[in-house]
């Protein structure tokens, strides 16, 4: 529980944070492999990332926290740009999306796909 409130402090402080991420190269992403990311990963007890697509646009938003838009580095990598902090979409062999992965100030975070 320590972790995901570390996590969830992190991401309140964006207004701080603001710009922080440089050097990231934008990709574009097909609208198929977006949709398959769209779902609720489940972080920890009580803290829950809701993923939407909108417009070929992916975004993010943490239980009680206000939505943030990702963009990719990669077909299945992604980071922030309010804050440092990146997300990785993990598949199974039939290139279903089964989990992420939230990398924030050197934590690695995993969250199964509960929807």
């Amino acid at each position: 529980m320590k972790k995901v409130f570390t996590i969830l402090s992190l991401i309140c402080f964006t207004v701080f944070t603001y710009g922080q991420q440089q050097d990231q190269k934008e990709i574009r992403v097909s609208q198929e492999v977006l949709k398959t990311y769209v779902g609720k990963y489940e972080l920890g007890p009580g803290a829950i990332m809701t993923v939407t697509n909108e417009e070929n646009r992916l975004f993010v938003q943490l239980t009680g926290q206000q939505r943030f838009e990702v963009f990719a580095s990669a077909e299945n990598e992604f980071f922030l740009k309010v804050i440092e902090a990146s997300i990785t979409f993990n598949a199974d062999a039939n290139g279903k999306t089964e989990n992420l992965v939230l990398h924030q100030n050197g934590q690695n975070v995993p969250a199964k796909k509960i929807e």
